[in-house]
């Protein structure tokens, strides 16, 4: 082979490297891959699905993927709200964070970005091909991003100036990609403006299914536990989740704390802002009620009851009886006009509410009229606090009557 001979078939076998390298890349762009094989952990936390990553780094899911919902943010200094799309499963958690966070620092920055289906992005993956890449935690709808004009990747944000703002996210189980993120043993990318649920943090399925039998779990898709009412004979503790309630205009802002007896926690505050006879009559009976529901469904965080009247509801035939409002982990009851027995058991009702919350946090994106029969898995959960709330009251009044005759 001449000198000629041998450039031309150098020239050619690069010819050839070059094109079988093109081929393999375009075979690359069009294969289906699965979030587990991009990202494992990802994956078994937040959910598996099968997609194809296009030229511009966004993806497209060919089966499953991640439940997505419309999350409101509300600023607590002011009111105002943003929306932004996220993970159904954890939007509470956010919007409880993003409340916190703002109460906390006064600072309210509006949502760039949510819910994403993309690869990661930024400089540091810039040299490595868009199908090559790992699924940013934005496709699985549990990253949120705040202010990216403000808050630019790679700079100095505005955010940092706030750092009880970044301190509540953390808390509430969050992960800041920001500057100095490492102090927390997080990853530092320099990306201010990040936030996303930290692997480990938070459990986002759902173990503890209401049920006393095996095949309630089923229903649910999930195994039932071992410690369920229907195997160990009847802790109730972990066995309550998320619901929704309306939004509470009457905040209490002075408490007469109960103490449970035996455990000698403040998980029950009361305030009783009502002219209702029976109420301070029987303050030793209600406080027997409370700390037996307090007892059996050892709630998480504390909760406040504020006994209020209101005469226009009592006149309705179908006024108010009581309703959760889970920011503020507060139950108001109405008591005009109503047997006290009544208006416990529209307590029980909500303590139920408020249990679930401690296990699941609620959803109020999803809170609309007629919820209790337009949405399925609402009505399951409306239905375990009638179911729940009732039967822990008459376990309780039962109990109460043993031990002092006379009552009923």
């Amino acid at each position: 082979m001449n000198h000629d001979e041998n450039m031309t078939y150098e020239w050619l076998n690069e010819l050839r490297q070059k094109r079988l390298k093109l081929l393999q890349e375009q075979d690359q762009k069009d294969v289906v891959r699965r979030a587990s094989s991009s990202r494992s952990a990802f994956a078994n936390k937040f959910g598996d699905f099968a997609f194809q990553t296009l030229d511009n780094g966004n993806i497209k899911i060919t089966s499953g993927g991640p439940q997505i919902t419309q999350a409101t943010l509300t600023c607590a200094t002011n009111n105002s709200t943003a929306t932004v799309q996220f993970n159904s499963t954890y939007v509470r958690i956010l919007q409880d964070a993003y409340y916190s966070a703002s109460k906390k620092s006064g600072y309210c920055p509006k949502p760039s970005q949510g819910y994403a289906p993309q690869v990661v992005r930024g400089k540091l993956f810039a040299n490595i091909p868009v199908y090559k890449r790992n699924l940013s935690s934005h496709a699985f709808g549990t990253a949120i991003d705040f202010d990216a004009e403000r808050n630019p990747y790679g700079g100095t944000g505005e955010i940092e100036k706030y750092p009880d703002f970044i301190a509540e996210f953390e808390k509430a189980g969050f992960e800041w990609l920001g500057n100095g993120a490492n102090r927390t043993g997080g990853i530092y990318v320099g990306d201010d403006m990040h936030f996303q649920i930290k692997i480990g943090t938070i459990d986002g399925t759902i173990n503890d299914v209401i049920g006393s039998t095996p095949q309630a779990a089923a229903e649910e898709g999930v195994k039932s536990s071992p410690s369920s009412p229907s195997s160990s004979g009847g802790s109730w503790k972990d066995y309550f989740r998320g619901d929704i309630g309306p939004t509470n205009e009457n905040k209490i802002t002075e408490s007469d704390k109960l103490l449970d007896k035996k455990e000698k926690t403040k998980k029950i505050s009361i305030k009783n802002k009502s002219k209702h006879k029976e109420l301070s009559k029987n303050k030793e009976l209600i406080m027997d009620m409370l700390s037996y529901f307090g007892k059996k469904l050892k709630f998480d965080k504390p909760v406040k009851i504020n006994f209020i009247e209101d005469s226009n509801n009592s006149n309705k035939p179908l006024g108010k009886t009581a309703y959760y409002h889970p920011e503020e982990h507060e139950i108001t009851v109405f008591t005009t006009g109503r047997l006290l027995k009544d208006i416990l058991r529209s307590i029980g009702h909500e303590l139920i509410h408020h249990k679930q919350h401690c296990k699941n946090p609620f959803d109020m994106s999803n809170h609309q009229e007629g919820y209790a029969q337009k949405d399925k898995s609402m009505r399951k959960k409306e239905k375990e606090a009638y179911l729940y709330g009732n039967i822990l009251f008459r376990d309780w009044e039962d109990s109460y009557k043993k031990k002092h005759k006379g009552v009923s």
